[in-house]
């Protein structure tokens, strides 16, 4: 967890994109920050190379936390790892 965000959700490892995903808050220190969790949501059917930069470009402002952005972009090394364990490595 960074910042008492946790992530989880579902990838088609196939296609490399997001079938699911959710944000759950714990203790953050703003009131705002809770309600970034549904910012989450807007990876569904995301493809897993480019979240970073589409991350950083597309979640502004206060419908999402600099936080829990940290975590979501760092779901596109998932592509690099899927494709490891496809490989068997």
């Amino acid at each position: 967890m960074v910042h008492e965000y946790a992530v989880g959700g579902t990838v088609d490892t196939d296609a490399g994109r997001i079938v699911d995903i959710e944000a759950v808050a714990d203790v953050l220190p703003w009131v705002e920050c809770p309600n970034a969790v549904a910012s989450a949501g807007r990876l569904r059917d995301q493809p897993l190379a480019g979240l970073r930069p589409w991350v950083r470009q597309t979640f502004t402002g206060t419908t999402t936390c600099t936080h829990l952005n940290d975590t979501l972009r760092g779901l596109t090394d998932l592509d690099a790892l899927v494709r490891l364990v496809a490989a068997g490595v």
